[in-house]
């Protein structure tokens, strides 16, 4: 984004039109981000790999306050915060420290995927072949994770939703959730299990 597109000159340039700005189409290059970040915004895309440590997303009068990224190669962050939405995803792996989405969901799709642990106001989508993480808590919506492979994590609550869990073999701490849990596999361990409303399934066909 130039500053003379966006009626911008170096005095009194205004930052936040950047960070607010529809990024370009990702290209083949590498992103690598050697300090901690902190935006109303934060959109990272590109074909290659993508390198980062802690980021602060906050929201502004003309910053979404969510944090995206997209990578072709493997997908590296420390700790992540974003008051919205936040949306990992890699044609390789995901590697993260704690993420906190404070009012959004938390979404993260590859095929290697390990995280700290996973805290969400509206959500928690988690898809790969391998998945590791550590807590995962949600205060109003679900927590979904499918893995082709292996699913492990710590405990699981889920205040309002359902907590579902579909892989061939699943390790999961202590599972609650308000509206119901269901977990299936071929082999399933499981610390409790329980819900206030809904019902516990739990299926192991080996």
């Amino acid at each position: 984004v130039a500053m003379a597109s966006l009626g911008q000159t170096a005095n009194g340039f205004d930052k936040e039109l950047v960070f607010a700005a529809v990024p370009v189409a990702s290209t083949a290059g590498a992103i690598a981000i050697s300090g901690p970040v902190s935006a109303t915004a934060f959109t990272a895309a590109t074909q290659s790999t993508f390198a980062g440590g802690a980021i602060t997303v906050m929201p502004s009068t003309t910053g979404s306050g969510q944090l995206l990224i997209n990578a072709g190669g493997a997908l590296s962050a420390g700790n992540l915060f974003a008051a919205n939405a936040i949306n990992l995803r890699s044609a390789v792996s995901i590697q993260a420290g704690s993420v906190l989405s404070q009012n959004g969901t938390a979404t993260f799709a590859a095929p290697t995927i390990s995280t700290g642990a996973v805290q969400s106001a509206s959500g928690i989508s988690v898809s790969g072949q391998t998945v590791t993480t550590g807590n995962l808590g949600a205060s109003a919506g679900s927590i979904d994770a499918t893995g082709t492979q292996t699913i492990t994590t710590g405990s699981v609550l889920s205040q309002n939703g359902t907590a579902t869990f579909v892989s061939p073999t699943i390790n999961l701490g202590a599972v609650q959730a308000a509206g119901g849990v269901s977990i299936s596999g071929q082999t399933v361990t499981t610390g409790s299990l329980a819900t206030n409303g809904g019902s516990v399934r739990a299926i192991g066909t080996q």
